[in-house]
């Protein structure tokens, strides 16, 4: 478990520190006088990275909000951690993290543990496939409360593409660094391409439907297209679950092209929505690319079992 509690101290007039346990110096590969490059990000954390370290470590540092400031992902980013170092379930912070499923996969992060791959990809894809479901039912009834449980969704899956997607890369430099076998590093490849792929997807739903709910109205064939998005994310979800054949995706590149012709003579008929629009062509773009997870880890299925047998 790599968790402490230090207090902020003085150094020099203006500037401040914090003083690293003794035995994450060895872990962090750091020595006096070696370099160190911090980063502010914009929801309140410090990426640290030190500069002489082999392998690159990234440590998320949470900041408290000031007053006034009313961030819920960074609410649900300091509750998980809390959760993480055994804070009772009271701690106040929003809707984000009121997902069990959600703190179970991102607490373990906070403290050092090792990232669950398969666990991780069963929740994008649960995400994934309630955001679309969301986006097809508000074009439906144009209800903003469905639009907002899209946007939820969206926050939830910023918040685990923000923790998960760093903490899967450096996991991967170190397994690769200790020539662990083919298989598992291809799955940890695929996990992190298709948290990425996931979340661009549920960024542009959670856009669609709030550019939609500004404007009103509901654009062409748009209903049609995102009901057909939805049966094919369907089908690609239930293969990326069940590792299928490729004979079972066959016929789903065609189904994007498909797609991509409406599209396309929508667009001719109107200019007006054209930020709907690049927001579909885009769905359709990182449909493919789930398409290729999917074939990916059917392979690296069949390369595990090959490797078992080879092994016996």
């Amino acid at each position: 478990m790599y968790v402490a509690m230090r207090h902020v101290v003085s150094v020099g007039k203006r500037s401040l520190a914090v003083v690293l346990p003794k035995a994450w110096v060895s872990m962090l590969g750091v020595r006096t006088g070696d370099r160190v490059m911090l980063r502010l990000n914009n929801d309140g954390s410090i990426t640290l990275l030190p500069m002489g370290s082999k392998i690159p470590v990234l440590a998320g540092v949470f900041a408290r909000p000031q007053h006034g400031v009313t961030d819920e992902r960074l609410a649900a980013k300091e509750r998980l951690m809390a959760l993480a170092l055994g804070a009772p379930e009271t701690i106040p912070g929003g809707g984000l993290h009121s997902d069990p499923d959600l703190i179970r996969i991102l607490a373990p992060l906070y403290r050092g543990e090792v990232l669950e791959h398969e666990d991780l990809v069963f929740l994008v894809l649960r995400y994934l496939e309630n955001a679309c479901l969301y986006l097809a039912r508000y074009i439906a009834s144009l209800d903003s409360n469905t639009a907002r449980k899209i946007h939820e969704i969206e926050g939830k899956m910023d918040l685990l593409y923000y923790l998960s997607y760093r903490a899967g890369a450096v996991e991967l430099l170190r397994n690769i660094e200790r020539e662990l076998g083919i298989d598992k590093t291809i799955g940890m490849l695929l996990s992190i391409s298709l948290l990425k792929i996931s979340e661009d997807l549920v960024d542009s739903f959670d856009r669609i439907a709030w550019r939609i709910e500004e404007a009103g109205i509901v654009p062409g064939e748009t209903p049609q297209l995102v009901n057909e998005i939805s049966s094919v994310l369907l089908t690609i979800i239930h293969c990326i679950k069940n590792k299928c054949g490729e004979e079972e995706m066959s016929g789903r590149y065609e189904d994007i092209q498909e797609l991509r012709k409406i599209l396309q003579e929508d667009m001719k008929k109107s200019e007006e929505h054209s930020q709907v629009y690049a927001e579909i062509a885009s769905i359709l773009n990182n449909l493919e690319g789930l398409i290729e997870i999917s074939l990916m880890r059917t392979i690296a299925n069949t390369l595990s079992s090959m490797a078992d047998r080879y092994r016996e």
